[in-house]
């Protein structure tokens, strides 16, 4: 009698957009989640950047960490994930990195404050005091992916599915002046007067997800379409209702970084026949 294939095992490492994962894994119905035997290690805010993974395959925090937030990153790593501080990689087949990176966010924030030649009118780009050429732009974004991509042994993941889920772009809600502040109106600005400022950051995706790849042998997994404003660079609030924060509770009002439980159903139900190919 042949024996059922055992599900991949998948560990999911991240920051506080875990939550919304971990919430989205409890409302797939039962079937998907039985095909889906998945592990969560999370920390909140920066804290899950100053982990590495090193040549035995550990995800563990680095030596050089200061003692004082070493022992920060410890105490909170055991309250969130049942006492457990690191994770031995080796028994996991897919690992998915969840808000670990900044994605598109650098980008998104950095267009409205400057002005690009070519891209913006000379009267806009004399305002923002910021003049870039087009190769200065280039030259930051590449900077901003070297930075995206974790300095890792990667020889110790060898064989492993390794995916980067690309946090929500920032909801429409940051246009309203009460949430975003000055960022949501220079947003706003930027959408309504550059042309170019959409494509800019569909290209930037696209050279993101190339080095990704190329460089580390992740797999970029976008966020899905449907979750996206009208605006194309900004989500759409109602996969933001009701987030949660990392400690519990809800993300206030004025959050627009955090997706929401359907916001981490939807990203289940895409990524698991990828999960289901390893």
């Amino acid at each position: 009698m042949t024996q059922p294939t055992a599900p991949p095992r998948i560990l999911v490492l991240g920051s506080s957009h875990t939550v919304a994962l971990k919430e989205g894994h409890a409302r797939l119905p039962e079937e998907l989640r039985a095909a889906l035997d998945v592990t969560f290690f999370a920390l909140g805010g920066s804290l899950i950047s100053h982990y590495t993974v090193d040549a035995a395959g550990q995800f563990r925090l680095r030596d050089d960490v200061a003692p004082a937030l070493a022992s920060q990153c410890r105490e909170q790593a055991r309250a969130i994930n049942d006492g457990t501080e690191e994770v031995d990689l080796a028994p996991f087949d897919v690992i998915c990195l969840a808000g670990t990176f900044n994605g598109l966010d650098p980008m998104i924030r950095l267009l409205p404050q400057v002005g690009v030649d070519g891209m913006h009118d000379p009267d806009t780009a004399a305002a923002r005091g910021t003049l870039l050429s087009p190769e200065a732009l280039e030259g930051i974004a590449a900077r901003m992916i070297d930075r995206a991509i974790p300095a890792w042994d990667f020889t110790a993941l060898a064989g492993k599915r390794l995916f980067v889920m690309a946090p929500p772009l920032p909801f429409e809600k940051v246009l309203r002046p009460e949430v975003g502040g000055r960022l949501g109106a220079q947003i706003t600005e930027e959408i309504r007067a550059n042309p170019a400022y959409v494509p800019c950051i569909q290209a930037y995706l696209a050279d993101l997800t190339e080095a990704l790849q190329a460089r580390a042998g992740m797999t970029l997994l976008p966020q899905p379409p449907e979750t996206l404003s009208a605006h194309g660079i900004l989500s759409a609030d109602s996969y933001a209702d009701g987030a949660k924060r990392i400690g519990g509770g809800d993300q206030p009002d004025r959050d627009f970084l955090h997706g929401n439980a359907r916001w981490g159903e939807l990203f289940w139900t895409r990524f698991a026949p990828l999960c289901a190919a390893a």
